[in-house]
């Protein structure tokens, strides 16, 4: 399906979300080069498409090119700065980045505690994000207490495979450590 895609593409454009959805395609079949040059040509004819902008922020991080990511994401939340998955990504990448220039606990415990509030302390994903900003401002109870909010949520929505990678940030907060990427 991909080779006659990219054969009809040689002889007549295709749309922003076509090319997106082949974008996903590239990125199932591990070729994440081709997903990044369609991406790219989706932003040239499109710089405001927001699902290219922010695939191409996940991408980055990914690949853990943080700085380019970060500013992907602000791209994309000048444009909806109210994309809760945005800016929970953006906060995660903010209080985990190894890099001190990029590291921003402030910012990211700001941006954690609005989306913590804005879904009423029941998304997991958002609650993880608040126990890393809490850790990376050193206040490892707080994250400890956060974190365990969030493994409760997920262990009664049957999630519990995902509880385990909080398992693990859990014991390194309550060590008062950031846990190893």
């Amino acid at each position: 399906a991909v080779k006659h895609l990219e054969i009809a593409m040689d002889h007549q454009p295709i749309s922003n979300e076509d090319r997106f959805l082949l974008v996903k395609t590239y990125q199932q079949l591990g070729e994440i080069k081709k997903a990044q040059n369609n991406l790219t040509t989706i932003l040239k004819k499109n710089p405001s498409f927001l699902p290219a902008i922010f695939e191409l922020a996940a991408q980055y991080a990914r690949a853990g090119k943080i700085a380019q990511s970060i500013n992907q994401y602000e791209v994309g939340l000048k444009i909806d700065p109210k994309n809760l998955k945005a800016l929970n990504n953006l906060a995660w990448l903010l209080a985990t980045s190894s890099d001190e220039k990029i590291r921003d606990p402030d910012r990211s415990l700001e941006i954690a505690k609005k989306i913590v509030t804005e879904t009423n302390q029941k998304n997991p994903d958002a609650l993880d994000t608040l126990g890393a900003a809490l850790a990376a401002k050193g206040q490892f109870k707080e994250a400890v207490k956060t974190l365990e909010k969030a493994i409760q949520l997920l262990n009664s929505t049957g999630k519990e495979n995902q509880s385990k990678d909080y398992q693990k940030r859990l014991e390194a907060y309550k060590r008062n450590d950031l846990p190893k990427k």
